[in-house]
């Protein structure tokens, strides 16, 4: 073996459990190093719910970075020992996805630490936060919502269930768009958030889905929106409720994909989408759910 090269050794640790890979780090120095190596992690992918909490803390301490972290934090009390750990890990993910208990003070707050400790390490690309239970504190939705609309490198990002009235986004200012995948559950609450996300990243989307859940709330309201979709230059694949004034996807030259989600509340856009079908030229795919 000491005729190997590391990065043969490299290549056969990456076949190895998590667990194996924290033991070799303990047979020699040379597999110590090779073990924490970049290549022998950036594949892996990692899942931590109440139960296990605590052993999120050993992979954060120890991984350089990871493809996929998956956290479930339905209990503060759960990731208490966790929260220095997420604030200052070198543990580098691609992607993260949290689910939350809205009804757990301060989870929200824990989640927008790790997001944002995410982003400072640089190799943060896609997100997704999902809300299991109602926010009983409006402020922290707000916190976490304002948290991952001020990530300028993202290339996907997914919120489910998660809304706040007034999220704190005037202040955040971004340099270039980055954001190719946008899906959020459209509802009178999250209007605003799904506008700004649209307007800051508008010359990068290429799919966006507002539809989510099955909902009854109406979005005739929402008359900004299918004007901020009709001007964004990349937008291949649509997935939305009938809003208002949709007629105006009719003239995207990039549009390809369309999905209509149809509600007896959304009949203020009927006459919209009525046209949207019958002037676009440029669909090849078209679905009514």
């Amino acid at each position: 073996m000491e005729q190997l090269p590391d990065a043969a050794l490299v290549m056969v640790m990456q076949y190895l459990n998590r667990n194996d890979l924290f033991t070799c780090r303990l047979v020699c120095k040379r597999l110590g190093a090779v073990a924490v190596h970049p290549n022998a992690w950036r594949g892996r992918s990692h899942m931590y719910c109440n139960s296990t909490a605590f052993r999120a803390c050993p992979v954060l301490r120890i991984a350089p970075c990871l493809n996929y972290l998956e956290i479930h934090m339905l209990s503060e009390e759960m990731f208490q020992c966790c929260q220095l750990m997420l604030a200052t890990t070198r543990c580098a993910v691609r992607s993260v996805a949290v689910s939350l208990s809205g009804s757990e003070r301060g989870v929200l707050r824990l989640a927008a630490l790790l997001l944002r400790r995410q982003e400072a390490l640089g190799g943060l690309r896609a997100v997704k936060i999902e809300l299991c239970e109602e926010d009983e504190n409006g402020d922290d939705a707000s916190v976490l919502l304002a948290t991952v609309a001020s990530m300028p490198d993202l290339k996907r990002l997914v919120v489910a269930g998660i809304t706040a009235n007034k999220p704190n986004l005037v202040s955040h200012y971004f340099t270039s768009s980055s954001l190719e995948y946008f899906e959020c559950e459209l509802r009178p609450e999250s209007a605003s958030f799904c506008t700004f996300i649209i307007a800051a990243h508008a010359n990068a989307l290429q799919e966006v889905d507002l539809a989510g859940r099955p909902m009854e709330w109406i979005c005739s309201s929402s008359t900004s929106l299918a004007p901020l979709l009709a001007g964004l230059p990349n937008l291949r694949k649509l997935r939305s409720r009938m809003l208002p004034g949709l007629e105006a996807l009719a003239d995207s030259t990039s549009l390809r994909e369309l999905s209509l989600v149809v509600r007896p509340a959304d009949q203020p856009g009927v006459g919209g989408a009525a046209a949207l079908l019958s002037r676009a030229k440029q669909l090849r795919a078209v679905t009514l759910e």
